[in-house]
């Protein structure tokens, strides 16, 4: 999968939590919610050329984001 794969179903597992939410299906929801940031998150690290294969690494993407990080990541938030 690309990074665009990834985006569009990271907005697929969006909109299916939100049906469950709706629903009253908090258990179910919850994973997709997960699924949904899972793909994103690989999303942007693929698109910027980051780590994406652990939970560390989402961990240090959304960091990265947070903090502003737009650009290249050099290699130092994974040492």
């Amino acid at each position: 999968m690309d990074a665009s794969e990834h985006a569009q179903l990271a907005l697929a597992w969006l909109a299916v939590s939100d049906e469950e939410f709706a629903e009253w299906k908090r258990m179910q929801a919850s994973e997709k919610l997960w699924g949904a940031t899972a793909h994103a998150l690989i999303a942007v690290a693929m698109a910027r050329d980051w780590r994406y294969g652990s939970h560390r690494d989402f961990v240090i993407t959304a960091q990265l984001l947070v903090e502003g990080g737009g650009g290249r990541c050099d290699g130092r938030a994974f040492r």
